[in-house]
């Protein structure tokens, strides 16, 4: 392995420090999140347990960019998610980030894994060429 791929493997893709996140609930303010720190680090796998209404979702939408987290600051790939605005941070996921909802009436169901990722892709603007290569290598690789 060479010193800059060592380099980039030890550089987490995500990158949470300090985050916090309050609501104010009529006159109290809840805390969802307090002074949480994370880094996920490219090729891992990451579970986030917790009872209902412990955060989760919360936690998942501002690693995402979906939301701001009242406190803290969140880096997806080197870049500020906090420092974004909407536009800014939905051009960093576009093309890297992909979502999974836990409502079923928020998913597409496909009959086969090779339809449900060309479809993302086109989704992208992919070329048709590019998306058959593309799902062929991905499925390749974890086959």
């Amino acid at each position: 392995m060479s010193d800059d791929s060592l380099s980039e493997a030890k550089t987490p893709i995500l990158h949470a420090r300090h985050v916090s996140q309050r609501v104010r609930s009529g006159e109290r303010v809840l805390t969802i999140l307090d002074d949480l720190a994370l880094d996920v680090h490219g090729g891992e796998s990451v579970a986030i347990l917790g009872s209902s209404g412990s955060g989760k979702s919360t936690l998942l939408g501002l690693l995402a960019g979906l939301d701001t987290p009242s406190e803290g600051d969140i880096q997806l790939f080197g870049e500020s998610l906090t420092a974004l605005d909407e536009d800014g941070r939905a051009r960093l996921r576009a093309g890297r980030v992909g979502f999974v909802f836990q409502n079923p009436d928020n998913q597409i169901v496909f009959p086969v894994v090779e339809e449900d990722l060309a479809f993302g892709m086109k989704n992208l603007g992919f070329s048709k060429d590019k998306i058959a290569e593309r799902v062929n290598e991905i499925l390749t690789r974890y086959d």
